[in-house]
């Protein structure tokens, strides 16, 4: 592997974090200040909830998502939700080991099982595409009517743009399912996480000891009826309702057109959500930065920041949670792929990248969010201190793992 691949490498993933740490410093600085509280997140939650988190999925999933893309790229989507609901099952398995206290069981299940897929890949794929020679995939030369040079023996590699677009395409699709699982499912199961069906499944043991089969079996029968009320009722989150219109518009042409298009007849509606998408990363990170700043005034001591009873999560559990988000997760995951890609994906070395990097990311910022659209600004918190220690621990695990992924895909 060339030296300026693996020093790139190496740079753009301290550069990552040093970003993340860059946010966090100015969130803290804002409720140091007194700029930003408690209201001001829940505020800025809502916000995103109603507005710049439906705007961001209506672009995203309406202007890169086309039908003839997704007949090729389908297993991508697969392949994303499939990870992730493998994820929550060794989540389940994991328990024993990081002990959560029974108020953030839930939320540790959900921390292990959902890595950032998104934000992070797509800052190593801008990197890693200005460095690497990665072969156009048959589709895109097919698609894009490309002349193969006869000097390459067949071989037609992207340009850096070329690559850069087609891997946002991915990552993109990879987390198409992972949303509406999200959003239909896992929101209903967090917002009952107090319901005690929902603890009996989360710690039977106790609850099998403390409640009788008869007054179990009626509380599940509840909570099944509470489960699907809530359901239901997500069909109305705007946030789901703007996926589902982005894939509509997406895999339609004509409705594309017609938002799209730069001559299209709601043009410019488009433009204005696009303005209110664009800060919707920003928001994100600005709650997950308060988030941590008002758990670090809460500490006594430095030692506290690496778990404690007093402050919601132990040593124990804040550690587990490290290295299974930042190391067992990832290889466990990415063993899986390596055993079945020649059976499941097509001959394409960028797909593979893209969904071999998404293992590897620490957990996604969207936890936070949830929490704090919940109103559970505690557990927010507590989640937002321990992803600290995984931006820390990924400066040396990503950079490794992204590493040993071109080896394994002969790239670079």
């Amino acid at each position: 592997m060339a030296d300026s691949v693996i020093f790139s490498t190496i740079g753009t993933t301290v550069q990552s974090i040093l970003t993340v740490f860059l946010v966090y410093f100015g969130g803290y600085a804002m409720v140091k200040s007194k700029i930003l509280d408690r209201q001001g997140v829940a505020l800025f939650s809502s916000l995103s909830n109603y507005l710049f988190l439906p705007s961001l999925f209506f672009i995203r999933l309406g202007g890169t998502l086309s039908l003839e893309t997704f007949k090729y790229a389908w297993i991508v989507s697969v392949v994303g939700i499939g990870s992730n609901l493998f994820n929550v099952f060794l989540s389940f398995l994991y328990l024993p080991v990081g002990k959560p206290s029974q108020e953030i069981t839930p939320w540790f299940i959900f921390a292990l099982s959902f890595p950032n897929s998104v934000a992070l890949p797509l800052v190593l794929m801008a990197s890693l595409c200005s460095q690497l020679n990665i072969e156009a995939p048959r589709h895109y030369i097919e698609q894009n009517l490309l002349e193969v040079e006869e000097n390459t023996t067949d071989i037609r590699y992207l340009s850096s743009l070329e690559c850069i677009e087609i891997a946002e395409l991915y990552i993109f699709l990879y987390g198409i399912f992972i949303v509406l699982f999200i959003w239909m499912i896992a929101f209903p199961l967090l917002d009952l996480a107090d319901h005690s069906a929902i603890r009996h499944i989360l710690d039977p043991v106790e609850n099998l000891a403390l409640e009788s089969q008869t007054s179990s079996d009626s509380n599940d029968t509840s909570s099944s009826r509470s489960i699907g009320h809530t359901m239901l009722k997500q069909l109305t989150n705007p946030t789901l309702v703007a996926q589902f219109v982005g894939l509509l518009v997406g895999l339609t042409q004509p409705l594309q057109d017609v938002f799209f298009n730069p001559d299209g007849f709601l043009s410019f509606v488009t433009a204005a959500v696009r303005i209110i998408a664009n800060g919707a990363l920003s928001i994100i990170n600005l709650i997950m930065a308060a988030s941590l700043s008002l758990k670090l005034m809460d500490l006594k001591n430095f030692r506290q920041l690496f778990g404690h009873e007093d402050i919601g999560i132990s040593r124990r559990t804040l550690i587990s949670l490290l290295l299974g988000r930042m190391i067992i997760f990832p290889l466990i995951g990415m063993a899986i792929l390596y055993s079945i890609s020649d059976l499941i994906l097509p001959d394409d070395k960028l797909m593979e990248l893209v969904l071999y990097l998404a293992f590897v990311t620490p957990t996604a910022n969207m936890t936070i969010l949830l929490a704090q659209i919940l109103k559970r600004q505690r557990i927010a918190e507590i989640l937002a201190l321990s992803i600290l220690p995984q931006y820390i621990l990924g400066a040396v695990s990503v950079t490794a793992f992204t590493l040993g992924i071109l080896l394994l895909l002969n790239l670079g």
